[in-house]
């Protein structure tokens, strides 16, 4: 966080001039400018320049397991990037730059506000309803999520302060940060 407002960028890429924090950065970038995968997958014929993509590549491809879950929501995934992308997308991003023009409400991926859009649908567009309560879906899918996660939440928890219901206790975790005025962690230059 501290080199978004120190700028500090030692380490430059002698091609197309990108600069790092890190020498390691620098060599791991470098090596995009080569175009030789020397790793490949005993499997398919997924190519890679690094062992960590080709790891990510067996045990999600071909281990048919997901093995990188969200601490937060407990989604599973079958990359790490993909965790992480999740991760800043829908529990660390506050810029939300995606407006929707039917309610003015804002999301940080033009994919949730598409998704969003879909509440607004008419009656007919929306066949699927929920037999707990009056809300009603476009598709099977998302009145399954509803049920599952709205009605049937196996570990379901309330926030003390506020009596919100929550999906778990990592979403409690996430959620008490909005009732406390002090944040653990600040920033030493800007304060946040």
């Amino acid at each position: 966080h501290k080199i978004t407002h120190t700028g500090d960028l030692k380490f430059i890429c002698n091609i197309c001039d990108k600069a790092f924090i890190f020498a390691s950065s620098l060599e791991r970038h470098r090596n995009m400018h080569i175009d030789e995968r020397p790793l490949k997958c005993k499997i398919c014929d997924f190519t890679t320049k690094h062992k960590s993509n080709l790891n990510e590549h067996l045990t999600s491809k071909h281990s048919g397991e997901k093995s990188f879950s969200c601490k937060v929501c407990n989604r599973k995934f079958g990359w790490a990037r993909s965790l992480r992308n999740h991760v800043q997308i829908t529990h660390v991003r506050t810029e939300k730059s995606f407006e929707c023009t039917d309610c003015d409400k804002k999301y940080a991926t033009n994919k949730l506000l598409t998704h969003h859009k879909i509440s607004h649908a008419s009656y007919e567009e929306k066949p699927h309803a929920c037999d707990q309560c009056e809300k009603r879906f476009n598709t099977k899918w998302n009145l399954k999520w509803h049920k599952k996660y709205i009605h049937e939440g196996p570990n379901k928890v309330v926030c003390e302060i506020c009596g919100k219901d929550l999906l778990n206790e990592a979403t409690l975790r996430l959620h008490t940060l909005v009732h406390i005025e002090e944040r653990p962690i600040k920033c030493e230059i800007c304060n946040k």
